[in-house]
């Protein structure tokens, strides 16, 4: 699972460099065609929508990850979570959580499926309240409000 995790968080992070962004053939080498996007405004992207917008993207700072985090969800399925910086060049920063879900496809390439954005607007102090708790504790604060000890299920609703 090292390795995997690994792997996977080298291609999360080159979707990171404009050069990649750039590039079609680098786009289409880490994109499934099958992909979807649900934009920190709640707009859904697919891969012909993401991949010209990502193509005329005029970025004037740089981002990066941290604390990334895999889990396997079936032999040829993932889920990669980490927060995301984005900092300008005037130095503001814009952090969000990040998720994406990488499949393994018939090519034997990794290629992500799925990628959702939120904004994270949680103070510094807050974050680091419990180091312990990880990004799942991260997300379960910042859009629930809860604590790491509070149990919660959460049904998914289809409309």
């Amino acid at each position: 699972m090292d390795d995997l995790a690994a792997h996977l968080k080298e291609l999360e992070e080159k979707l990171f460099d404009p050069s990649v962004r750039a590039s079609r053939e680098m786009l289409t080498t880490l994109l499934s065609r099958d992909f979807r996007e649900i934009g920190s405004s709640g707009r859904l992207y697919t891969f012909d929508v993401i991949v010209p917008s990502l193509l005329a993207e005029q970025r004037t700072g740089t981002s990066h990850g941290e604390h990334f985090e895999t889990q396997r969800l079936a032999e040829h399925i993932a889920l990669v979570t980490y927060r995301a910086i984005y900092t300008d060049t005037d130095g503001s920063e814009r952090r969000t959580l990040r998720s994406s879900i990488w499949r393994l496809e018939e090519d034997g390439h990794w290629r992500m499926l799925f990628h959702q954005g939120t904004v994270n607007r949680l103070s510094q102090s807050r974050r680091a309240a419990d180091p312990q708790d990880g990004l799942a504790g991260l997300y379960r604060r910042s859009i629930f409000g809860l604590s790491p000890s509070t149990l919660f299920i959460v049904t998914p609703f289809y409309g």
